[in-house]
Parts: C-alpha cells; structure tokens; sequence
C-alpha cells in the first residue's frame, strides 16, 4: 500500500489536516498483521513538516515497487485534487500553486504502475491487482485548464493488464469534504471515515460470509455500502456528495480482509451515530476504543453554494451561440469552427475550406479522409482539433480546450458530450460516474464504423478503468 497525504500547502490552497488523520488510520488497518491484510506500507506525508513532492513520490516509490514483490497494490490519495476532464486529473502536491508541475498526472501514473509486474510471481491471479482510493476534490475550477502534473513513474518497460477497483470521493466536478475537528478532536476526510469504518469490520453489509475464502470483506459490496452511506453522512453536513466507484477485483481474490467471523460487524453495527466524540489521535485510529459522531462544520467558514466548482462560464451555451452565427452543425464531413486565430496548420490542398469571417472562422471539409484533424495557434502552443464524422469541434480563446457537438447518429437529435474534453470544466451538465460512462461505452462502440468519434471515447473511457480487453475489441 502507497499512501500520500497533503495537510499543508504552499501559496493559496487551504490547509488539510483531516488527510494525516484519515492517512494514518487507513494505515494502521493496513498493517495490521491479519491474514487478510499484512500490507507492506509505504507513507509519504508532510507529517514531519517534510513537504510531498514530485522528485519524493519519484523517489520513494520507484524504491518501493523496485524492491517489493506485490500482488495488489493499493494506492490512496488525501489532498486536493483538479480535474480538466474525466481522463485528465491531477491529485495536487505541496507546492502546486506555485509550479503547476508539482501534481501527480493520475492516469499516466496509473500506466505507469502497470510497467512494475504486479501480480506475475503469483500462480493465483491471471492478472495483478491495483486499487486507487482518492479522498480528494474532482475541481473543475480554471486552475485545471493550464495544470500539467507529472506521471511520476516513467518506467520504458511492457506494461501489464491489471484488474482494478477505483474508489473515489466524489463524481467528476464535485468537492469532497473534511469535517473540522470539534470538542478536542482531530479532523478527518469524511470518505476516508466512511472508508475505513467499513474495512475495519463496524459495517455489516459489506461482509460476504458465504465467500470461497471465509467470511470476507467483499470489494462490490463495499463499493455498493460507499455509494449509499457517503452521500447520506454528507447530508448531515448539509453537503453533497456522490462517490465515483468500480470494482474490478475478479472472485475470488476480490476481498479486502479475511474476518474471523461476523460478531466484530454486529459489534461496530451502530457506527456513525453514536453521541460521544473521539478526544485523541489514539481512539481516532482505533475505533474499537471509542464511537464516532458526526462533527459540526460551523468553522469552516464555507457556504455549500459557494464550494460548486462548476459555477464559472456556460462554454457550452457559448458554442452552440458560435455554430449557430457561423451556420455550422453536425455533418457526415465534420467541422470545426473557433473565435480564436486563423493561424492554423493544415495541408494546402485543404487550405480552400477554412472560411474566415471576423475574428471568426471555421473549416469544412468537403469528405472525411481530407484533413480529419488540424493544429490551431492558441497564445503560445498549438492545439489538435479533430474533425470527427457528425461531430463539431469548437474552440474559444478564453478557454483553450475542445468541445465536442456530436449527435448519436444522424438521423437522431444533437447533444452534447465534452466529458473526455479539456472543457470539461465549465460544463454545468451533470458528469457521468465511471460506471456510468463504462455502459456508455459499451453503446457507443456500435456504429464506430460510421463514427470514429465514438469508438476513441469508448477507447478513452476503458481506458480510465483499466480495462484493456475492451479497448482491442473496439479497435478490432
């Protein structure tokens, strides 16, 4: 198990202590010497006022999966966190507001952890285990425009297919939330307590005691119990808050702990709404010792409205404004139309079909094999705009991104979909969760012959999940 946990940035982002709490516990259950459990841990915090950055997480767990022979690995996140669309994310370090280098780029470091043969000493599993838990804000607020992070781990070696849960906070474009320490206690990340209440036995729903190995703590129904419960003890808090969550973990290697029986469950049963609140760091992590109570929020100073982060902008309003001045819609050809520089890069015999009207203008190819993407000039770099069959790419100065305009086919009405879009982040539509979007996939792979769009957001979105079977069936 990695754990990372980010309490105390540099330059404007608000101080998080409820992550070395929430940190600690989780790993305290971790190396527990059960037989279920029994983690090797590997915690990189700010703890000891030692700041978590990029050149120490590239350290620490290079050395970490170097030496170790692993069969799961889990890795779990505590700080803030950006989002620029569902499969750009970043889970910010120390010094993020001041380099926008110092995050971690989630997607690519998940590749990156699929390059360390987890799981190919084992004769058990036809695949390694991964399982990322982010107790983390999904913040689609402009700093995720220009953010970069960085992968962390840029092993060259094959990287290997790996069954995988995801176990994340919240939905895309939502906040997570940390209860602030009251009557002498300490704070902690509410998901991260949902969480942990769970692994530790307290919650009698998440055991399968019907399991080929025992009385077990089960991944799909602890992913189920999240769903449920974080929602209703956000509620409390007068917040909202969805968890996003995929259980990926195949029978029969997809438990969590082996428990000697269920008595421990119906022991903890009532956890979550006992009336007496924990008073030390030592009865936080050993929550045997004491019962947990919803803390009051009043010090945070932060109005619910206030904490949306998608309030910004309607990019979306905006470019439908912009196709309908410049008579463009979804066509069989595509299109591609922009209010930003007519300084593009495209071949010359296409050159005929960008049309400049204004400070604005667009390109209509006259088939699809002409020019099906071209590089526009946005300030200082150049974006790739594709021009995807029945789809319209639009870009706009004050935002530099895509959207996609695309209909479902063409005998169907318009809609849009900007979820795999760097903007994303102005989007005031509600986002798909990743089981959601898995489905979606799966419809969209039908007709991919006709709308290759469709087929590279099925890609993009089994992609996310790890799930690498789908990905050659649709380009098959």
């Amino acid at each position: 198990m990695i754990i990372i946990a980010v309490s105390d940035y540099a330059g404007a982002y608000p101080r998080l202590p409820g992550t070395l709490t929430s940190a600690a516990r989780l790993g305290n259950w971790a190396r527990d010497p059960a037989p279920g459990r029994n983690y090797k841990v590997l915690e990189i915090t700010d703890a000891a006022k030692n700041p978590v950055t990029v050149d120490r997480l590239r350290h620490e767990i290079n050395a970490f999966l170097t030496t170790t022979i692993i069969d799961r690995l889990v890795v779990y996140f505590a700080g803030h966190g950006l989002v620029r669309s569902a499969t750009d994310q970043f889970w910010l370090l120390t010094n993020a507001d001041l380099d926008r280098r110092e995050g971690v780029d989630v997607m690519p470091f998940i590749d990156g952890l699929k390059r360390y043969s987890i799981g190919a000493s084992s004769p058990h599993l036809k695949k390694g285990q991964l399982c990322i838990i982010a107790d983390a804000c999904r913040d689609t607020s402009r700093d995720a425009i220009s953010f970069t992070g960085d992968p962390i781990l840029t092993s060259a070696a094959k990287p290997s297919p790996m069954d995988t849960d995801m176990f994340l906070a919240t939905t895309l474009g939502d906040f997570a939330y940390q209860p602030a320490a009251v009557a002498g206690g300490v704070a902690s990340c509410l998901f991260s307590d949902v969480l942990c209440e769970a692994l530790e036995g307290g919650v009698p729903s998440v055991i399968d005691a019907s399991h080929a190995f025992g009385t077990v703590i089960d991944n799909q129904k602890l992913a189920t119990y999240l769903d449920d419960e974080v929602p209703k003890r956000a509620m409390k808090y007068n917040e909202k808050m969805t968890p996003d969550t995929i259980s990926g973990l195949r029978r029969d290697f997809n438990f969590y702990d082996l428990i000697p029986s269920a008595s421990r469950a119906k022991e903890g049963a009532d956890v979550g709404d006992a009336p007496v609140a924990p008073n030390s760091i030592e009865k936080l992590l050993h929550p045997a010792n004491t019962r947990r109570v919803v803390r009051d929020n009043s010090f945070l100073d932060l109005e619910p409205a206030a904490r949306r982060s998608n309030d910004f902008g309607h990019v979306i309003d905006r470019s439908a404004d912009l196709m309908n001045k410049l008579n463009v819609g979804p066509s069989y050809m595509g299109a591609i139309v922009s209010e930003f520089d007519q300084r593009v890069a495209l071949p010359e015999t296409a050159a005929q079909y960008l049309t400049v009207e204004g400070y604005r203008w667009k390109f209509l190819p006259e088939n699809v094999y002409l020019a099906p993407q071209l590089f526009v000039r946005q300030r200082d770099f150049w974006t790739l705009a594709p021009a995807y069959p029945f789809s319209v790419t639009v870009l706009q100065p004050w935002n530099p991104g895509d959207v996609l305009f695309n209909t479902l086919d063409d005998m169907r009405q318009t809609d849009w979909d900007s979820a795999l879009s760097s903007s994303v982040a102005t989007s005031w539509q509600e986002h798909r969760r990743m089981k959601d979007a898995i489905r979606a996939a799966d419809r969209l792979r039908f007709g991919k012959e006709r709308q290759p769009l469709h087929a590279d957001q099925a890609g993009y979105i089994y992609h996310m999940v790890g799930d690498i079977d789908n990905i050659v069936r649709t380009a098959h």
